[in-house]
């Protein structure tokens, strides 16, 4: 009967795992961080902390994005609402790396 039990933990094990793979290819971080936590509940695993680990990555990288285009929308309203010719190309010469 153990084994039985332990099959079904393998199972959604992989399930969880899987679905968390597919959240993290669609961009959808929070979903795949959620699923993986379910996973590792059941079976502490290597490569599902790995995914963890790229998934608070990709988390990561969201947010600084974000607060990229935050920057970037607040250049340009500066821009648009500065006539103020110094202020402007302090604005045009200042560069944020895209990655």
């Amino acid at each position: 009967m153990n084994d039985g039990i332990q099959g079904n933990y393998e199972i959604c094990f992989k399930a969880y795992s899987r679905r968390a793979i597919a959240h993290k290819s669609l961009n959808q971080p929070e979903e795949a961080l959620k699923d993986i936590d379910e996973a590792l509940k059941l079976v502490e695993d290597l490569s599902a902390i790995k995914l963890k680990e790229q998934i608070m990555d990709q988390i990561k990288s969201g947010e600084m994005l974000s607060g990229i285009k935050q920057i970037e929308k607040q250049f340009d309203e500066l821009r648009n609402g500065n006539e103020n010719d110094d202020a402007n190309n302090i604005i045009d010469n200042f560069e944020i790396e895209k990655f």
